[in-house]
């Protein structure tokens, strides 16, 4: 979910820097400080996820533990969010990627 909100944020970041003329630098820095608090809030998002998911795995593991049931990995499900915020991560360094290149050939152009 917050990565999708990133994605979209990182595709409409290029799609205004390869229509904006160099003119419109305060437009391409809006659109850029736009995405960088994008990225942020989606980085605090997936951290407040990660803790929620542990606080509730301890509540789990207590009510587990009188039922006697076995308890979950915790280390299992901390794994599973990090491997989403790496997901995250690589799509945004991906665009950034892509902006580069298009920079380059703009000035080159």
């Amino acid at each position: 979910m917050y990565s999708d909100k990133l994605e979209l944020q990182s595709e409409k970041l290029a799609c205004a820097m390869a229509e904006a003329q160099r003119e419109n630098s305060k437009e391409l820095e809006q659109v850029a400080d736009e995405d960088m608090k994008s990225c942020s809030e989606a980085s605090d998002s997936v951290m407040e996820l990660e803790a929620f998911v542990e606080k509730i795995l301890k509540k789990k593991s207590v009510t587990d533990q009188a039922d006697g049931k076995p308890t979950p990995s915790e280390n299992e499900r901390l794994v599973t969010v990090q491997e989403q915020m790496k997901d995250m991560m690589n799509i945004q360094i991906h665009h950034q990627q892509d902006f580069m290149k298009y920079m380059e050939k703009r000035d080159k152009g």
